[in-house]
């Protein structure tokens, strides 16, 4: 295992990119020049120097003017003075003036008195010459060098606008950095919560997503939190207007196009972007006292989020192949182009690697075919072999939600003074259907009817709680005291103001309240609003801490197939493990803090 590299930067641009920048910088206006502007300047330019090289040979003395006492120039010497003074005019030129030929002999060492110090000083004949010749130059020069100066830095203003919109289209290749090592690239659909969370997390130089819609408000806010790519001094500098971003951060593959060789025209993946997994010693799924050794290897991790949206997600409705965010076919044509594009990027023989190929999906979602056979998407993504590792998208958002239940009523349990109206009526007198099911209510505030439910038949069956409108639970047991909630509304915001909400109005309490938000905190303007007290479970987050436990197992050197069994049989287990686990396996840091359990009171603050 190598050492242990500190944490990675805020993302602040490197050397490396820097001279890439700069390079595709003058690649660019090249071609952008290849109309002749390059060309004309120089033509300019030399018949400025022609011009100047004449005038100069007019400002020599004759031999025949010089005193019996004077240093005669030699042919050498003569030339010498010519092409310089023809160099140092072309400059000047552009603003009508000229360099003294006295100054430019004595740079040269050469003796004044065989120099005519100004056109004034020269017989008339020559002085005529000299001021034609300057006029000449003058007007070339101020026509068309200055005209050829001012199209290529227009040109160099175009190539930097189209640099920067490229970046914020998602057509700019990633920069060549040989020191960025270990990225995950996903396929991310349209946009997701998802996206922005692991960007944050893990950092530009360590993940790099390919999404559908970079016009999209998310990846528009990826686009202005890490393109820029600032150092700390530089955002200590910064006025309240950003610069342009400087850095490309995500890949663009339009809806339906995967397949395309034009979608993927320009990207490529450098080797350096794949991982190196340790050597470990494993059981394997199927005897777990039969171990076998992985030796080290090139890994390429490749995911894809093919989750219907984000605000649905903790709704546990069931969805079809037709709600996903990308289908299956999709997903497989993504992960075999990116993976060509690291192979047509090997530069030995020797650069061999694997690939783990990651899907998160609701693998209970059905898919019938045409001749009418139904199953599900894991066994049909199973079947054809379009991922490595299926890591389910609903189970974990369950277990969660049962999680921070059982863990209220444990420390109800625990709190005999503290008996609510609804336990003494599941303990006293009454003798209802409820009762006698022993099932524990549950009030949940949403304000869709397939959303109450289908979290209410989740709970059902995994927990046996009795699911419940506020109004039901009002008139089923008089008060809502010691009643959890369980507060779900379309989007992050709205669900905190019902949280405040109920707060306010005295209706429960802070320690009472479970808020399902898929939006973590630290991306959210409204962090104020978070109520201590409250627990708060976001499904991007949950999804997030998994998929890097995915990552984190495949990078200790286990099967794809190990990793799968683990997940079928240990979900829980491995659950609370994700919500804890800190950074990967071979040091690439994560940069929030992570909650200590999974039902924890209240969500630890990101940073």
């Amino acid at each position: 295992m190598t050492s242990t590299p500190a944490p990675p930067s805020s993302g602040a641009m490197t050397s490396e990119e820097r001279w890439s920048q700069i390079r595709r910088t003058i690649a660019e206006g090249r071609s952008r020049m290849a109309g002749g502007t390059l060309y004309t300047l120089m033509a300019g330019a030399g018949a400025v120097a022609v011009l100047g090289g004449f005038e100069g040979w007019l400002c020599i003395k004759p031999s025949k003017n010089l005193g019996a006492s004077a240093v005669r120039l030699t042919t050498f010497q003569r030339l010498w003075f010519v092409g310089r003074y023809s160099l140092t005019q072309i400059i000047p030129s552009v603003i009508q003036e000229s360099q003294p030929t006295g100054v430019i002999a004595q740079v040269l060492g050469l003796p004044r008195e065989n120099f005519y110090s100004s056109p004034c000083s020269a017989p008339p004949q020559r002085h005529l010459m000299i001021n034609r010749l300057r006029a000449i130059r003058g007007a070339l020069a101020g026509s068309v060098i200055l005209s050829q100066v001012l199209a290529i830095m227009d040109v160099l203003g175009q190539t930097r606008t189209a640099y920067v919109n490229r970046i914020r289209l998602g057509r700019e290749p990633p920069l060549e950095d040989f020191t960025r090592q270990g990225v995950v690239i996903r396929l991310q659909g349209q946009a997701s919560l998802l996206c922005n969370l692991t960007m944050a997390r893990e950092g530009r130089r360590h993940f790099f997503p390919i999404v559908e819609n970079p016009k999209h408000p998310d990846i528009v806010s990826l686009v202005n939190d890490h393109a820029l790519a600032l150092s700390s001094e530089e955002q200590s500098h910064l006025t309240s207007k950003k610069p342009p971003p400087r850095v490309p951060v995500f890949w663009h593959c339009r809806d339906g196009g995967y397949s395309h060789k034009s979608s993927w025209r320009g990207m490529s993946v450098p080797f350096s972007w794949l991982f190196t997994t340790t050597t470990t010693t494993q059981p394997t799924p199927s005897d777990d006292n039969n171990d076998n050794t992985q030796p080290p290897r090139r890994l390429l991790i490749l995911e894809a989020d093919a989750t219907p949206g984000d605000n649905t997600a903790m709704s546990l409705r069931q969805v079809g192949v037709d709600d996903f965010d990308l289908d299956l076919y999709e997903v497989a044509q993504g992960f075999t182009q990116v993976q060509s594009l690291v192979i047509n990027n090997k530069n030995t023989g020797d650069d061999a690697f694997d690939t783990i190929r990651i899907l998160l999906v609701d693998t209970d979602a059905k898919y019938q075919s045409g001749g009418g056979r139904q199953m599900t998407v894991r066994e049909h993504a199973t079947e054809l072999g379009l991922a490595d590792v299926i890591v389910d998208a609903r189970d974990p958002l369950v277990f969660s939600m049962k999680g921070w239940l059982e863990q209220f009523y444990n420390q109800q349990q625990q709190q005999p003074s503290t008996s609510s109206s609804w336990t003494q009526l599941l303990l006293g007198t009454r003798s209802t259907t409820q009762q006698r099911r022993g099932r524990k209510p549950v009030i949940l505030e949403t304000p869709r009817r397939d959303w109450f439910l289908s979290i209410q038949a989740e709970l059902v069956e995994h927990g046996n709680y009795q699911v419940m409108d506020r109004a039901d639970a009002l008139k089923e047991y008089g008060s809502l005291e010691g009643i959890p909630f369980l507060v779900y509304e379309r989007n992050t915001a709205d669900t905190l103001n019902t949280v405040r909400q109920l707060i306010a109005s005295q209706m429960t309490t802070p320690t009472h309240l479970c808020a399902l938000c898929p939006r973590p905190f630290f991306l959210e303007s409204i962090m104020e609003s978070r109520v201590e007290g409250v627990t708060y479970i976001s499904s991007s987050d949950i999804h997030d801490r998994l998929l890097r436990w995915v990552r984190q197992e495949a990078l200790q050197g286990k099967t794809a197939a190990t990793i799968q069994h683990a997940l079928d049989t240990r979900l829980p287990e491995i659950l609370h493990q994700a919500m804890t686990v800190a950074k990967y396996a071979n040091g690439i840091y994560a940069t929030l803090d992570a909650t200590t359990t999974l039902t924890a009171s209240t969500e630890t603050a990101e940073t």
